[in-house]
């Protein structure tokens, strides 16, 4: 079970006050101490730069472990405006983890609607190819510490869908969303330890999930999505759930749908994955997946059933409608229910093998057609 949330896990999520502290945690670190001291100017570049997986969350502040470590103090400097670009916008400068001063291509400027120009500046500065143009290690402290002292920004670059800021988030660094998961954590307080475990494993990512099929309640969201979708390669399509005939809507009946499905279908196959629609299956039952999910639709006043299988461990579904307020029931006999702001959790009550079958059931008792976000965590734990 992972316990360490690590920068990869948060990145695009958190706040620039956070990553201003990241940075002076880099420009101050015993790495920086150890460059200045005895690394000499002009050594060779090759060693790869800082890794995202190298920091961690510790507490209200940050660790630094890396395994490799820059051969000069300008490759730090670039290390560190390429770690505080991806920290702030969810992707690497240039696409890819970049070198030490090697980008590949034009350098990258974040926009005022994702930081403030002293930010986008500084980041700019240090990822520049002459390392003659970057500034100092003494200059990123100086300016990283006189923001984090300067009064608290109330309008930073992310927003949740209800509009509010993730710098009010009452838990540092996460996003909101990550909240629901907690709550859930709290209402399984009394389940066996290891379920409880398990649901803290999997709150980043589930929580980050199910905050995109909220934001798709906002079609001017789904390119911001997508985007979000494709830089996520940790899910698959449930591709393998079985049509209920009985409840799902037709062709033609009228429904607002998330548009899940195309996202997650054409990122597939722009990635050379595989659907049904070719007779192979990439789907919840696939062992190289823990995350999966599907788009589906229930009538009005209509039930629908889907019997899964090939599931192992520990099970944890989310079930997100399109309407915030709409009516609807999920049961999966012997799941813990928990409804956070109309999202339900649910929680199997003991880990499954792969033979073991269990239906998921959805009614929607509003008064029109829905569709619904299915999302499975499948901890394939033995």
């Amino acid at each position: 079970m992972k316990t360490v949330i690590t920068l990869p896990d948060v990145a695009g999520y958190i706040t620039e006050r956070a990553v201003w502290k990241l940075i002076l945690e880099l420009a101050s670190s015993d790495i920086s101490a150890g460059l200045l001291l005895s690394r000499q100017p002009g050594a060779s570049a090759a060693s790869p730069i800082i890794q995202p997986a190298d920091i961690s969350i510790d507490g209200d502040g940050w660790r630094v472990a890396a395994t490799s470590q820059p051969a000069t103090s300008a490759d730090l400097v670039f290390s560190i405006g390429a770690i505080a670009f991806y920290a702030v916008m969810g992707v690497h400068a240039g696409g890819v983890l970049p070198r030490q001063g090697e980008l590949g291509g034009a350098i990258p400027r974040i926009s005022s609607a994702h930081a403030s120009h002293t930010f986008s500046t500084l980041v700019y500065q240090c990822l520049q190819p002459d390392a003659a143009a970057r500034p100092s290690i003494a200059d990123i402290q100086q300016t990283a510490a006189e923001q984090i002292a300067a009064p608290c920004r109330h309008a930073p670059r992310i927003t949740n869908h209800k509009g509010t800021t993730y710098a009010r988030s009452l838990v540092k660094f996460w996003p909101e969303e990550m909240l629901t998961l907690l709550v859930l954590c709290l209402a399984l307080f009394t389940a066996p330890r290891a379920m409880a475990q398990a649901v803290l494993d999997v709150t980043t990512e589930m929580a980050a999930l199910v905050s995109r099929c909220i934001d798709l309640r906002q079609p001017h969201n789904a390119a911001k999505v997508s985007r979000a979708m494709e830089r996520d390669m940790r899910w698959t399509m449930m591709d393998e759930l079985p049509i209920d005939r009985q409840g799902e809507c037709r062709q033609a009946d009228d429904v607002d749908m998330l548009g899940l499905n195309d996202i997650g279908f054409g990122i597939l196959q722009r990635h050379s994955g595989v659907t049904n629609a070719s007779g192979r299956f990439r789907d919840g039952r696939d062992p190289r997946y823990k995350y999966s999910f599907i788009e589906i639709t229930v009538r009005r006043g209509a039930t629908v059933s889907y019997r899964l299988d090939g599931r192992e461990g520990h099970q944890l579904f989310a079930i997100v409608p399109q309407d915030a307020a709409a009516s609807y029931t999920a049961a999966i006999e012997g799941a813990e229910l928990t409804v956070v702001e109309g999202v339900s959790y649910l929680l199997l009550q003991r880990e499954l093998h792969t033979t073991d079958e269990f239906s998921l059931v959805v009614t929607n008792t509003s008064d029109r057609n829905m569709a619904f976000a299915v999302i499975n965590y499948n901890s394939r734990s033995r």
